[in-house]
């Protein structure tokens, strides 16, 4: 779903980017406001997955190492992971918080267009980490 999320995300900035008046009052709001609440939809569910997915890659993570060690070894790794994904998702969420500040802070500062176009090189950089990591063959952590 996080694939998803990202590549949606990615498609509905650029319908927005295309919807803008392109130096005159011709743009399309329909595109531009259909454009935003796929992006918000698409964010939505990325937010979600993401969210949902770092507890999963914990688990499996410290029971592969755990396998074959027995139960007690099983229930210290799922202890473990638990503390670990409670971490990771406390620090991602503080990370994602600072986006209320820098969103409205980089349309402040630059051209709406531009702005949108650096949203869209994060968005498919966090693709391709995600692809890489989590859903090519041969994947450190598949999901």
């Amino acid at each position: 779903m996080t694939m998803l999320s990202f590549v949606g995300m990615v498609a509905s900035l650029v319908v927005v980017i295309f919807a803008l008046p392109p130096g005159s009052d011709q743009g399309s709001f329909w595109a531009f406001f259909i454009g935003f609440l796929a992006a918000f939809a698409f964010s939505g569910l990325g937010n979600g997955s993401t969210f949902r997915q770092i507890p999963v890659i914990f688990r499996d993570q410290h029971m592969r190492q755990a396998e074959g060690q027995g139960p007690e070894a099983q229930s210290a790794a799922l202890k473990q992971s638990e503390t670990e994904a409670g971490a990771v998702t406390g620090f991602s969420s503080a990370i994602a918080a600072y986006g209320f500040f820098f969103i409205p802070a980089m349309f402040a500062a630059m051209a709406v267009t531009n702005a949108l176009w650096i949203f869209i090189g994060f968005y498919a950089t966090c693709l391709a980490v995600c692809w890489w990591f989590y859903a090519r063959k041969g994947a450190e952590a598949p999901s």
